[in-house]
């Protein structure tokens, strides 16, 4: 309330009410950051996680994709989009974006890993199709 603008206030709420595991209020609160300030990447990029955990993955994309228009090289971006399509079945989609989060920073926490995981599960699932 004292200073409408501020960013990254905003942004830590979403991510302290996600983590409390408030994901309604989350959104709640992202939605309303964006209106004042609606070409901030951070906030989209919360408000995606938040709407993933909600299985909102639509509009979850849609938020993912837009903060990367403006922020293109954001590796935790493209890995939490990753994470999503990986979720929602899109593995493919899945696949294209832990690569290019991992050519942007092979050392981003977890990316290898759930990489790893979805690569197995490509491979079981081409050796299981006749």
């Amino acid at each position: 309330m004292l200073k409408p603008d501020h960013s990254l206030a905003w942004n830590n709420m979403v991510i302290l009410l996600d983590n409390t595991g408030n994901q309604d209020q989350a959104e709640l609160i992202g939605r309303e950051a964006l209106k004042l300030l609606p070409n901030d990447h951070t906030i989209m990029f919360s408000l995606a996680n938040v709407l993933g955990k909600l299985q909102k993955y639509k509009e979850s994309e849609s938020f993912f994709l837009h903060a990367l228009e403006i922020n293109p090289n954001a590796a935790s971006c493209h890995g939490n989009l990753a994470v999503l399509y990986h979720r929602w079945g899109k593995l493919e989609l899945a696949k294209k974006h832990y690569e290019l989060s991992l050519k942007l920073d092979p050392e981003a926490p977890g990316t290898r890993d759930n990489y790893n995981m979805l690569r197995r599960k490509l491979d079981q699932l081409k050796h299981s199709t006749p």
